[in-house]
């Protein structure tokens, strides 16, 4: 029988819910918008317009590089997974509230230099900080979360001699 209604993986460790990827592309999201106008600059040099007027925004991909270390150890979910992404992946919700916390710093960052309130993207900065903790909460609460980041399958018995 399929294993696709049961709620483990090949490894016997829950699966990934619906809503992971959701969270990391959320919580991602500057590395999706440069990644996306880095591809379409080509066809329409007003692309790299997206990006703000600095250009690429290097301290904000840094700052989001745990949750893309955090999915990295979520595709790896494996027995022969090192014991780095083993331990990121056991704080999985810890990393996630950081990301939220730093995307939330960096939009008030934004905002204390903005000189002159226009309700487009400002309002649009402030929702965007209000999902963050949104997600943070929802990833706290949401039933299962506590046990999705808890187990990581079990690695390999060393070889006997």
């Amino acid at each position: 029988m399929s294993d696709l209604f049961t709620k483990f993986n090949r490894y016997g460790v829950v699966k990934l819910p619906g809503w992971f990827p959701l969270v990391i592309a959320w919580e991602a999201r500057y590395w999706i918008l440069s990644i996306g106008a880095a591809a379409s600059v080509r066809r329409s040099p007003d692309a790299a317009r997206l990006l703000g007027g600095e250009g690429v925004p290097w301290l904000h991909l840094a700052l989001e590089v745990p949750v893309l270390l955090l999915a990295f150890a979520a595709m790896n979910r494996d027995p022969n997974c090192g014991a780095f992404l083993r331990g990121v992946w056991r704080r999985g919700r810890e990393v996630v509230a950081i990301a939220a916390a730093l995307n939330i710093a960096w939009i008030g960052w934004h905002l204390m230099q903005v000189t002159h309130w226009k309700p487009m993207p400002d309002n649009l900065l402030v929702l965007g900080g209000v999902i963050d903790v949104l997600v943070t909460v929802a990833v706290w609460t949401a039933a299962g979360s506590k046990e999705l980041f808890s187990e990581f399958p079990a690695p390999p018995p060393p070889p006997q001699p």
